[in-house]
Order: structure tokens, then sequence, then C-alpha cells
């Protein structure tokens, strides 16, 4: 936990991000999506840390393709609700010492769905994958460029960081 002022930048990605688990269990994801989240933030606030808080798309319902920053957020899920919740709170307890991050689905080559896939495959394993469902994927070596970027120039606001494309995840699987 924070205990002394020697920060200057604060990165939150913490929480609970398995959406199934946010809308089963409402009250155990708030304690950890938003008390805990917010228990962090009062005390980043106090110390005037700069804060940049990971969220996510989901704070949208997802009835279009891209969302501008101007975009008014309507989360279907417990987990954008909560996401969007922290972006709230935050944005009544800072003026300009806070950045927010809202990222689409974020792979890694080597870790997550992507490795599970690259197992499956390899063993010749059905990979079941939902069409219907799309994604604008981001590396997480972007993310992480726009963060470092974030840092150094103290951008503060709110930013959007995903593909400018969408791909079913039959689509991105075969990419």
């Amino acid at each position: 936990f924070i205990k002394k002022s020697n920060y200057d930048v604060i990165i939150i990605c913490a929480g609970k991000n398995n959406l199934e688990f946010c809308q089963k269990n409402y009250k155990e994801a708030y304690k950890i999506n938003f008390l805990g989240i917010k228990k962090i933030l009062k005390k980043a606030i106090f110390q005037k840390i700069f804060i940049i808080f990971i969220s996510s798309n989901l704070v949208f319902n997802g009835n279009k393709k891209f969302y501008k920053v101007t975009d008014k957020p309507s989360p279907k899920s417990n987990y954008g609700k909560l996401k969007l919740k922290i972006e709230n709170y935050l944005k009544k307890s800072k003026k300009d010492k806070y950045c927010i991050l809202r990222l689409t689905k974020v792979y890694s080559l080597n870790e997550g769905f992507l490795k599970k896939w690259k197992i499956k495959k390899k063993l010749n394993e059905s990979i079941t994958l939902d069409n219907n469902f799309k994604i604008s994927p981001i590396s997480i070596n972007i993310v992480l460029r726009f963060i470092y970027k974030i840092i150094i120039k103290k951008l503060h606001g709110i930013f959007h960081v995903g593909d400018k494309r969408e791909f079913t995840l039959g689509e991105f699987f075969i990419k």
C-alpha cells in the first residue's frame, strides 16, 4: 500500500476482470473493483500522486463499433458499471492529476487467451469461438508504450486505446 509520498505516478490496473464472476458475484466484485480501488485512489489523491487508471471499453454498451471519449458511457455488465463508477469518482476527486485509459481487449502473444489457443491448436483440440462477438485487440506492448508516453508527458484526461479494426474471435485467431 502507499505509505510515503515517494511516488510521482501510480498505475491502477487492479481488480477482478472476469466478466462472469462480476455478473454472478456483484457484492464481492463491488468490494474488489470499487471499494478496494477507491481506497487506493483516496491515498493517492491525498498524497497528490498522478493517477493512471486502467479502465475498459466495457463502460459502453457495445451497440456501435468505435466509441469516442465524448460518447456517453452506458455499460451493460457489472464489470463495466464498476469501472465507470471508479472513473466518475476519479473525475469528481481530481482536477487534472489523473489519466483514464480505456482499453479494448489486451493481448500478449505468449500469455492469456492466445497462449491457451496455441496450446489447444498444437494438441489438435477444438477451439470454440463466438463469431458474433467482436473485439478490437491491442498488444500489451502498444499499451505499455502509451502508458510510458502518459508518464513522461504527464498527459491527463481520458484516452481510448485499441486497434483501428474489429475482428470476430475467429478472424483474430487466424490473424
